[in-house]
């Protein structure tokens, strides 16, 4: 119960990753919330194939995220009972006041009816958030300009303490100047610093959305501080996914240069970082086990001192050092990562480094793993997203969002095409439509080749539907 009675901010933060955290010039808040407070050395936020919902529920839930049927873990989640999020036990226990805020949308992924459930009083772009300019992405600075001082009043009139939820969206793809009007703002500021001119222009990019990140946290540290509330205030910060966008041919996968990973089953992809600060925190701790996104949830239960069954989260609490390591135990450090959604290549240690894919009994060799990973959206999933396009209430914001997803949509498409003309075969035996693994043809397990042209003939046809869907709302503009 370190923190037991303290406020609490949690923050997903879109597409980002440690590597942003250049120096304590160019991102000076990041650089303080990951200098201080708690730090988790060897953090990993894995794909879980449901881009940022599923990032966002392992974050918010400590669950492991899943498809069930068509849905996500997240849509799924809202026909359940959720009493073991942070918002209803900080609630119950403590009397606690809960918001969730998100500069996009409100309905997008259907939050207006996720976080509710959660326990939030949750505002959007749509639904009560209020920003003053409409670009895409929005700014997260603009969005903490616009909700900090409301909480933060209420606090100092009632005295009652509140936990408040982020999730950013600033840091989203893509990171051209053009294309990005966040990226293209901060551009001048980025490339005053000699370190960030040495990247590629997608790396600069990248760097430039971060940017507006860091002011947002800047201004949410001075305003806790500048109404004394520093050291009663607790912020937590981590990732939805690392940014996959810069894992693309069209920018030469350039995640590798911040990342050092040349191939996106290296664990090092999904390295990323979770920072807890609280301005009455001496001196810093350092957490140097593995740990992941669903280990997020239990830790701040145990820190803020609430009752809960750990036999409910998928993860752990990462302070919990009472395990034997020579004994298989629950509490022991372990990080999950969808069998294949990041595969390890035979003779390849695993990621405890116990054993090689072919040493484990519950693995069967498969020469999928030697493939390179493909995401290709199930087509239900494509035609889901352009319709929460669509439902959007600003006509703007409507426009940018489709162009961004069209953008995406046929980035997809393209490099799914190249492989086909390449000779290369897009379906590995027996996984998901959301997950192609690339796989030469002379590698393809028999009677499996059937399946690829099926796989292409369904997102074909849903491409077309979305074609069609695009043209009537074209019409609906010129009108």
């Amino acid at each position: 119960g370190l923190f037991e009675g303290k406020n609490l901010i949690l923050i997903t933060a879109e597409s980002f990753s440690p590597y942003a955290v250049i120096n304590e010039e160019l991102t000076p808040a990041l650089y303080r919330l990951t200098h201080s407070g708690i730090v988790c050395t060897d953090f990993y936020q894995p794909g879980w194939t449901q881009s940022t919902t599923g990032g966002e529920f392992s974050v918010m839930t400590g669950v492991i995220p899943t498809w069930i049927g068509s849905d996500t873990s997240f849509v799924a989640s809202q026909k359940n009972a959720m009493p073991y999020s942070l918002a209803h036990l900080l609630k119950k226990q403590d009397g606690y006041k809960a918001y969730a805020f998100h500069d996009h949308g409100y309905d997008y992924y259907d939050r207006d009816k996720t976080h509710p459930n959660l326990g939030y009083d949750y505002k959007g772009l749509g639904n009560g958030l209020v920003l003053p300019h409409s670009t895409w992405p929005n700014s997260d600075l603009e969005m903490m300009q616009a909700t900090v001082s409301g909480y933060i009043k209420e606090y100092k009139k009632t005295g009652v303490p509140f936990h408040t939820y982020y999730m950013t969206v600033s840091g989203h793809a893509n990171y051209t100047w053009m294309g990005n009007e966040i990226a293209g703002k901060n551009k001048a500021y980025v490339q005053s610093f000699e370190k960030v001119r040495g990247y590629n222009e997608a790396v600069q990019g990248y760097f430039a959305t971060q940017v507006e990140l860091d002011w947002a946290i800047g201004y949410l540290l001075e305003q806790l501080e500048a109404n004394g509330l520093a050291d009663d205030t607790v912020i937590v910060l981590t990732a939805d996914h690392y940014p996959y966008n810069l894992w693309q041919s069209r920018y030469q996968y350039s995640y590798k240069e911040l990342s050092g990973s040349t191939s996106s089953k290296d664990l090092n992809h999904y390295r990323n970082g979770l920072f807890i600060w609280c301005g009455s925190m001496e001196a810093p701790i350092q957490v140097d086990e593995p740990c992941s996104s669903i280990d997020i949830a239990p830790t701040l239960c145990n820190l803020f001192g609430l009752e809960y069954d750990s036999r409910l989260y998928s993860g752990r609490d990462i302070l919990d050092g009472s395990y034997d390591a020579a004994n298989p135990d629950s509490r022991q450090p372990l990080v999950v990562f969808r069998d294949n959604g990041v595969g390890i290549s035979p003779g390849q240690k695993d990621v405890l480094g116990q054993k090689t894919l072919e040493e484990r009994a519950h693995f069967r060799p498969r020469r999928a793993v030697a493939g390179r990973i493909l995401r290709v959206l199930p087509p239900v999933g494509i035609i889901r997203r352009i319709q929460d396009v669509f439902r959007m209430p600003d006509r703007l914001q409507k426009r940018n969002r489709l162009k961004a997803e069209l953008v995406r949509l046929c980035e997809d498409l393209a490099e799914f095409r190249l492989g086909k003309r390449l000779g290369v075969n897009a379906f590995g035996a027996g996984l998901p439509l959301d997950l192609v693994l690339h796989l030469p043809e002379d590698r393809i397990v028999s009677g499996r080749r059937r399946h690829a042209k099926a796989v292409d003939d369904r997102v074909l046809l849903h491409l077309h539907r979305v074609e069609v869907q695009m043209k009537n709302q074209q019409s609906s503009y010129r009108q």
